[in-house]
């Protein structure tokens, strides 16, 4: 009996320390796509060849991540414009402003771009599809299957990482980019 009871003491405990283990790996899998996600988005920003209507009355492009975290916004906007680079701040000669989002109106200013930094439940993403298409706003998810569920753009990760674009959310709203980047992008219809 004290035998079973020890055996099925130690299977719970490996159950539980793989379970944590896959979970660790796939945050820093989400991590990574988050990462390398904001230090992609800026291309995103610079192919869309209307980016001269998004820009605000104080002259700059108005970024935002929509984030639970201040800490997590944060740190993507270091990414996103690097203190070290401040030619990085510049998207086609427009300055870009990035702040941290916790919600989106319909009663305040839309931002030119929105930078998903935290997965979203079904019904949330659907709601803030469809706030950026009434909005055109251009909004990114690093989230593997969000590009899928109708966001406009995100990244591949194959053989290497290229842009990906849902052709169908980029037409509705009314969101053209340049040809190269669709050359050069996994294209989802």
């Amino acid at each position: 009996m004290r035998s079973a009871h020890w055996c099925l003491m130690s299977t719970l405990l490996v159950v539980g320390l793989c379970a944590a283990a896959v979970t660790a790996h796939a945050d820093s899998q989400d991590e990574r796509r988050v990462r390398t996600g904001a230090r992609l988005f800026r291309a995103l920003l610079a192919a869309d060849m209307d980016i001269e209507r998004r820009v605000g009355d104080k002259g700059w492009l108005d970024i935002g991540i929509l984030a639970a975290r201040t800490e997590d916004a944060d740190a993507l906007s270091r990414l996103m414009v690097p203190v070290d680079a401040p030619d990085q701040a510049l998207v086609r000669g427009y300055p870009m402003r990035v702040r941290r989002l916790q919600t989106l109106s319909d009663g305040e200013p839309a931002p030119a771009a929105v930078f998903l930094a935290n997965r979203l439940s079904d019904s949330e993403l659907a709601a803030l599809i469809d706030w950026s298409r009434r909005h055109h706003a251009l909004l990114y998810s690093p989230y593997e299957g969000d590009v899928e569920r109708g966001v406009m753009a995100g990244l591949s990760i194959e053989a290497k990482v290229v842009p990906y674009v849902n052709q169908s959310a980029l037409t509705a709203a009314q969101v053209q980019l340049k040809p190269f980047f669709m050359k050069v992008a996994k294209v989802h219809p």
